[in-house]
């Protein structure tokens, strides 16, 4: 079990969604593009169920639950929206070093980098492949 309060893990459960809502907002796209990306996402949170890390794996499939929820970011002002999730993202990394194990962390941390990763590229791999995505 996690030494995690309830606010704390509402953190780290939350802010891979707002990582994902983030990487799509960081650059202006389309609709259907926007829904690639976001799906790419949660297909990325997903996997963490399964990347042998306690803390990711619960994280993960706590996320799986919330992600359909509206993010509490707002991506109007795409800068201050990417400051705002960036500033979350050191908190629950901080968080997770502090209570979690040395390896769950690094685990954490991973996870988080490739769910923006898949996020991001997915469109772009798919274009450099010929696959229209529009």
């Amino acid at each position: 079990m996690h030494s995690f309060t309830n606010e704390e893990w509402n953190l780290l459960v939350r802010v891979p969604r707002w990582v994902v809502e983030a990487a799509s907002a960081a650059e202006l796209d389309n609709a259907q593009r926007t829904h690639t990306e976001r799906e790419a996402g949660f297909i990325a949170v997903a996997g963490g169920r399964e990347l042998g890390s306690p803390v990711v794996r619960d994280v993960a499939q706590a996320c799986m639950g919330i992600f359909d929820q509206t993010p509490a970011v707002s991506f109007a002002d795409p800068e201050a929206g990417l400051s705002q999730v960036l500033e979350q993202i050191r908190e629950a990394a901080q968080l997770v070093r502090a209570k979690a194990s040395a390896e769950d962390a690094a685990a954490y941390r991973r996870w988080l980098i490739d769910v923006t990763y898949s996020s991001v590229t997915t469109t772009s791999t798919c274009r450099g492949a010929g696959v229209s995505t529009v």
